[in-house]
């Protein structure tokens, strides 16, 4: 599992290679992740509810209401800490992700903002840089480095 110590543990920090140039490092921002959690209950919460008002439940909405709020909680506490650990390297030539894979300049096809959240595509590669307080601003570096490469 990815989320377990042990992956934790093995996970390989990002590094940079000889000669290469770090440009800027991008981290999960606090509040961002709070807030992307906030959303991800509401519409849950929605959803639920729209459900048992469809099934005629509608005496049960308040398990909707706490039932998702609580299993939202549990995963934003769970993945926390593994996802604040989180950092991407760009450098000269990469971007480096916090396993230390990495996606040469020169291969990114495209950069775009999904929300709070940054989705890189290079070649059939398609990855996400969570969590980003300015989405906009991971963007312009990251296409910023690419057409300077």
């Amino acid at each position: 599992m990815s989320d377990s110590p042990q992956y934790r543990d093995r996970l390989a920090a990002p590094e940079i290679e000889a000669g290469e140039r770090l440009i800027e490092t991008f981290r999960p921002d606090r509040a961002r992740y709070i807030r992307d959690h906030v959303n991800l209950a509401g519409a849950g919460i929605a959803g639920a509810m729209l459900i048992l008002l469809i099934l005629g439940k509608g005496d049960l909405l308040w398990t909707a209401f706490l039932g998702v709020t609580a299993a939202i909680l549990l995963r934003g506490l769970w993945f926390y800490r593994d996802v604040m650990a989180q950092s991407w390297l760009l450098t000269d030539r990469a971007l480096i992700a916090p396993g230390g894979a990495r996606l040469a300049l020169r291969q990114i096809s495209g950069v775009r903002r999904l929300l709070g959240d940054v989705q890189v595509t290079a070649g059939t590669r398609r990855t996400l840089i969570k969590h980003q307080a300015n989405a906009a601003l991971t963007v312009a570096a990251i296409e910023d480095a690419r057409d300077k490469e």
